[in-house]
């Protein structure tokens, strides 16, 4: 659950709905539009080493979860609904890239709280759940748009975006439970 509530914003935002949030949020800017995004991905990948080494470092995978489990939903409500300019939304969405790669961990967690004999398919499920993340809330986060389109014509505005983005905070929070509840290293 860890997993799938922190790289639901790397497939679901990320992957499909940031780029017609920001065209909307940023009209006439769809190349650096195109580029924040990649930020994003960038930020993972940038990160994805960083969180493994600082988690060596710190002795403990559980408190990098925690870190990023409160950071990634804090970092994607600026990146919702804080109008700022788009050089702090590019800073914004390159830390939030960092945070929500704290994901990764959870492998390894898994790796080292499960039987031996069960290492295989206890991997595989956590693999798996992290991989519905995107399907499951893209097509919720589109429902939710599609219901939002006042006009008849499918124009959504910001606000309705970021109102489809609110079960991405509430998988992040439920990731961040599943953090805080898991037994300390």
């Amino acid at each position: 659950m860890y997993g799938f509530g922190l790289f639901a914003v790397i497939t679901s935002f990320a992957g499909l709905w940031g780029i017609p949030f920001f065209y909307e949020r940023f009209p006439g800017e769809q190349e650096a539009v195109a580029d924040m995004v990649a930020l994003i991905f960038v930020g993972a990948a940038i990160g994805a080493p960083l969180l493994g080494w600082l988690a060596c470092l710190v002795g403990s995978m559980r408190k990098v979860m925690v870190v990023c489990a409160i950071a990634s939903p804090v970092l994607f409500s600026l990146l919702i609904f804080c109008p700022c300019s788009m050089l702090v939304m590019a800073m914004i969405c390159f830390m939030a890239g960092i945070s929500s790669v704290g994901y990764m961990l959870a492998f390894s967690v898994v790796k080292s709280i499960s039987p031996p004999e069960r290492i295989g398919v206890l991997l595989a499920i956590t693999n798996g759940s992290m991989l519905l993340a995107g399907p499951v809330m893209q097509l919720i986060i589109g429902f939710i748009l599609e219901g939002l389109g006042h006009d008849g014509l499918g124009a959504l505005s910001i606000e309705d975006y970021q109102l489809a983005f609110v079960p991405l905070l509430l998988c992040q929070l439920m990731a961040l439970i599943v953090a805080i509840c898991l037994k300390k290293q």
